[in-house]
């Protein structure tokens, strides 16, 4: 009994390792990816960091994510957004996308802020068509919000125009 114990475990470790090894990617792992390969859209604020966070967290808001994952000490929060892909009846099918938004210090007055989009595996062009379309609208969310901080208001619960 030890012996198949053993064997079990070794074979476990085995499959863990090649997973590890074999490209596997989460969605979000594959979002970073490409912040690193330089996708997405970048565009320079004229806000201080702090305030890029408040805004980058209610433009997801505004765009209707689901989640917010907040990683600050790393430069980003991630957002869950749910795309509906098709229906058969009543019965609605939904796949959840991360966006990412990478904000970072330029100087003492503006930020840069990049928002980056990766459609799942095997997505059709509408797919990719519509995650490129939230990296724009969260820009121009987001700039609105910048003009709204800059006039001492505060953000309000929908998006500026």
């Amino acid at each position: 009994m030890e012996k198949r114990r053993l064997t079990t475990l070794r074979f476990i470790t085995v499959v863990l390792i090649l997973a590890l090894f074999s490209g596997c990617t989460t969605p979000v792992g594959r979002v970073r990816t490409a912040k690193v390969e330089g996708k997405g859209t970048t565009k320079v604020y004229p806000v201080s960091p702090d305030q890029a966070y408040l805004i980058t967290k209610a433009t997801f808001g505004w765009l209707a994510a689901r989640s917010i994952d907040d990683h600050r000490s790393k430069g980003h929060m991630i957002a869950w957004m749910q795309f509906l892909v098709g229906t058969q009846g009543l019965q609605m099918y939904t796949v959840s996308v991360p966006i990412g938004a990478w904000v970072e210090k330029v100087d003492q007055d503006n930020t840069r802020v990049t928002v980056v989009t990766q459609p799942p595996t095997g997505s059709n062009s509408e797919m990719v068509g519509r995650l490129s379309r939230q990296e724009i609208a969260f820009q121009k969310y987001f700039a609105g919000a910048v003009e709204i901080i800059k006039r001492g208001e505060r953000l309000p619960a929908k998006p500026p125009e």
